[in-house]
């Protein structure tokens, strides 16, 4: 581990009332705050194809009030979706690929490896 201390998550003012209270949310990777129009910019995917990904079930954006609302993770999902289309995998075999790689992630790593530096794993010799 680095010996510096955690990062505080951002926060987003939300509103103000007419007193100037104001709403803050602290915004994590899990907090649903961009709508269709902005996760499809953001992900480079049409909007059609979002809606389309969630009736399907690859993609479960929240809803607000009856809309859909992406999170980080969401959006990071739609990339992984996207660049799988992009090498030719048919949903079927994304929506399988996926699952695979939520189980793996949720593993712990075996004993015989170890960290060394940023995402690189080695066997530890013997």
């Amino acid at each position: 581990m680095t010996g510096g201390p955690t990062p505080a998550p951002p926060l987003r003012l939300v509103s103000v009332d007419r007193r100037g209270r104001a709403t803050v949310i602290v915004e994590t990777p899990e907090t649903p705050a961009y709508r269709v129009s902005d996760a499809a910019r953001l992900t480079g995917l049409h909007p059609q194809t979002l809606r389309h990904y969630d009736r399907l079930g690859l993609a479960s954006p929240h809803r607000s009030n009856g809309r859909r609302r992406y999170s980080r993770v969401d959006l990071a999902r739609l990339r992984r979706i996207a660049e799988l289309t992009g090498e030719g995998v048919n949903l079927a075999g994304i929506r399988h690929i996926l699952r695979l790689e939520a189980e793996l992630a949720r593993r712990p790593l075996p004993s015989a490896l170890v960290r060394r530096g940023p995402g690189v794993l080695a066997r530890i010799p013997g």
